[in-house]
């Protein structure tokens, strides 16, 4: 039985970290009103639950994240984002400072992922299986500082706190950042990492690294 809740653990701890992504893929400017923006990447996380003194994963893996953004209105855009392993989102932002070396923002954002996992065990000569299944929802309130160095250069930062719920599950308080920097204008790159802490008696903790391509959407749709 020692086996399966290991096994247990390290499966979930995997999902759940897939649904605790914390990258941003964006700066604090908003996109003008109607114009969109698909940006494609994937990233690598790493992340550790310690349960109770005798219960403890850690888990990395690889990711791949899709994103599709558009300009609602002047000052506010909206994004969804989908991330493999199986984690959806979408988020809104809104910018309330446009300075000519310096852009704010705020948004919040809502991701859901459903996580199963299960494994085998032998007692008294029968083997026996049990599956969990656990709903993650996670809500995040980020706030987007950046900074242009060129033309085509962007710097950007995004200090977060996100709302962790999953079912059958205390909530977990998180607080984390987003570092990275952007290159293009219409289309390029970015790349960033993030980092999030469990606030409390929780030592849950993630550790990402992401890139990902951007371009301009508006003659796809």
């Amino acid at each position: 039985m020692k086996n399966l809740t290991l096994v247990t653990l390290l499966t979930a701890t995997l999902g759940l970290g897939a649904c605790a992504n914390m990258s941003a893929l964006q700066t604090a400017e908003t996109l003008d009103e109607g114009k969109g923006e698909f940006a494609a990447g994937f990233g690598y996380i790493n992340h550790k639950a310690i349960v109770s003194s005798d219960a403890e994963s850690e888990a990395s893996a690889p990711y791949m994240e899709f994103q599709y953004r558009r300009g609602l209105m002047k000052n506010l855009d909206a994004g969804i984002k989908a991330t493999l392993i199986g984690t959806g989102g979408a988020d809104v932002k809104y910018q309330f400072v446009d300075g000519e070396k310096f852009d704010m923002a705020v948004g919040t954002s809502l991701a859901y992922m459903s996580v199963s996992s299960g494994g085998g065990t032998s007692v008294d000569g029968e083997e026996t299986s049990v599956e969990s299944k656990s709903t993650v929802i996670d809500w995040t309130i980020p706030l987007y500082l950046s900074t242009p160095v060129s033309e085509t250069v962007t710097l950007y930062g995004s200090p977060k706190y996100m709302l962790r719920k999953a079912t059958g599950g205390d909530a977990l308080n998180i607080l984390g950042a987003t570092a990275g920097v952007k290159w293009g204008k219409e289309s390029g790159v970015m790349i960033e990492t993030s980092y999030g802490k469990a606030l409390g008696d929780s030592a849950f903790q993630s550790m990402q690294y992401n890139a990902a391509f951007f371009f301009n959407a508006d003659s796809w749709l």
